[in-house]
């Protein structure tokens, strides 16, 4: 689970922990969770609307913006939908409102951009009143990854430093997506001697060809009456041989275990690179 997937769990431990001093049920509003019927006590259902993670940039002495190494800036919304039973009246949802802005406020270092509320309205399935509130929170405090300061809210360093949202392995770089996303793949191996080879691109190709680099596509070896084959078709409808396609890729035959009358399939012959260019299904 990814640190933004996770979020509303992690707002709903951090308000669960604080002392509020009132018999209050924080649940995440996904997944949903069983909820009182007719409701006994008052429960907020916490989710994340929209959350916008950028670079954070402060002023030199000259007055230009300069992009801080290790820093983020977050702008979250965060959703509170707030059920409270009949019992307790209308006020006691602007309350509850009132007390989870009030932690947000006092008890992290976040800030508070804006909060409001809808109007309340009544469950009847639940025998509750219902209200949605909405509060947007800003953080740009990210230290350094060598510094061991940390601050009091639901968001950890690791959620905003630049060790995350830098780090290579897990994401990618603009010209990997375009790489990824683009209609034509075209790649390398090494091979590796085997009779027998699966690629794995990724996907089924609609048309893929292969060859070794530096050789011909046929070759006669010296004191041979048998040709070396190092290069390969393959479509959807139909492959020379030495080649299949796969859902992830394709399979190559290599050496006389898989040679055709004349020839001898070289398509993995070990130590030497073979090239293919493989065209994406629509």
């Amino acid at each position: 689970m990814t640190s933004i997937s996770a979020l509303p769990a992690s707002i709903v431990n951090w308000l669960n922990m604080q002392d509020i001093g009132e018999n209050i049920k924080f649940l995440t509003e996904y997944p949903p969770q069983y909820k009182a019927v007719p409701l006994k006590k008052p429960i907020v259902s916490v989710g994340v609307n929209k959350i916008t993670i950028t670079d954070h940039f402060t002023a030199n002495d000259d007055g230009v913006l300069e992009r801080d190494e290790y820093c983020r800036t977050a702008d979250i919304e965060i959703i509170l939908s707030i059920h409270v039973p009949f019992s307790d009246g209308g006020e006691k949802c602007h309350e509850l409102f009132t007390t989870v802005v009030d932690l947000l406020t006092f008890s992290s270092d976040l800030n508070i951009t804006m909060s409001h509320c809808d109007n309340i309205s009544s469950d009847r399935d639940t025998d509750a009143l219902v209200m949605n509130a909405y509060i947007n929170v800003q953080s740009d405090f990210c230290p350094a990854e060598e510094s061991e300061d940390n601050f009091h809210s639901f968001l950890d360093k690791e959620f905003l430093c630049g060790t995350h949202v830098r780090d290579d392995q897990i994401h990618i770089t603009q010209s990997e997506r375009e790489k990824w996303n683009g209609k034509n793949l075209v790649n390398y191996f090494l091979g590796s001697g085997a009779s027998e080879r699966n690629v794995d691109i990724g996907f089924r190709p609609l048309f893929i060809v292969i060859f070794a680099s530096a050789h011909f596509p046929v070759e006669y070896a010296a004191g041979s009456d048998k040709a070396h084959v190092y290069i390969a078709f393959g479509s959807e409808y139909y492959t020379t041989k030495g080649i299949e396609l796969t859902n992830t890729g394709f399979r190559i035959y290599n050496n006389s275990k898989a040679s055709t009358e004349n020839g001898v399939l070289s398509l993995n012959e070990a130590g030497k690179t073979y090239c293919f260019y493989a065209v994406r299904p629509d």
